[in-house]
């Protein structure tokens, strides 16, 4: 019986601990390189997705290595030199561990400085909603959107020369989302949520 037939025995047992956190880190280190080959990469995220599965019982397990596993996806995905099928890849690892420790507890992980606003819509205003093969990049970016909406700051001073306010492409870009025909449009209604709660709640929208 090999290491990974020994682990679907296991499957069903009780963890102490999150014993895998060194080969994670490995996959995620290597994923640059690991998307150049189809092959590759495929196998790279199986063998992700099979040790966080073991875990399902035990999510909470993770939860000591999550936010390095979660700034090191980023990292990836964000890089200016990144090449778009890695930046992709990254975010799928990124919904992954999203559909493992569920979008309101992995959310609170994620960056949520002011600055990150721009950054965010203008990665999702350059996405192609109708690409089947990258919905989990606009799922995880809607996601983040969710979270800084929250920000108890004033998004007016945000916007720049641009006529369109910041507040307005925040809006559109949800009733975007909202239509379209897979999880997204989940997370956009999370972020049409949020945004009413935001308004509820006083903070400055103009």
């Amino acid at each position: 019986m090999d290491e990974h037939e020994d682990e679907c025995v296991t499957c069903g047992s009780a963890f102490d601990h999150f014993a895998e956190s060194e080969e994670l880190f490995s996959i995620i280190d290597a994923l640059p390189l690991s998307c150049k080959d189809l092959s590759t990469r495929e196998s790279s995220q199986q063998r992700f997705v099979a040790i966080i599965d073991k875990y399902q019982e035990q999510p909470h397990l993770i939860d000591p290595y999550l936010g390095s596993f979660i700034n090191k996806l980023f990292t990836i995905a964000l890089s200016e030199d990144v090449q778009p099928v890695a930046m992709h890849e990254a975010f799928k690892y990124l919904h992954r561990l999203s559909k493992f420790r569920g979008p309101k507890f992995i959310v609170r992980k994620f960056s949520h400085e002011v600055t990150d606003l721009h950054l965010v819509l203008a990665l999702l205003q350059q996405q192609n909603k109708g690409d089947r093969e990258t919905w989990e990049t606009r799922y995880v970016l809607l996601l983040w959107l969710s979270f800084l909406v929250i920000i108890p700051f004033d998004l007016n001073l945000m916007d720049g020369t641009s006529q369109k306010r910041t507040v307005d492409c925040i809006l559109e870009l949800a009733e975007t989302y909202l239509q379209v025909f897979d999880k997204a449009q989940d997370a956009a209604a999370y972020l049409v949520a949020k945004c009413a709660l935001t308004i509820y709640n006083g903070i400055a929208w103009g």
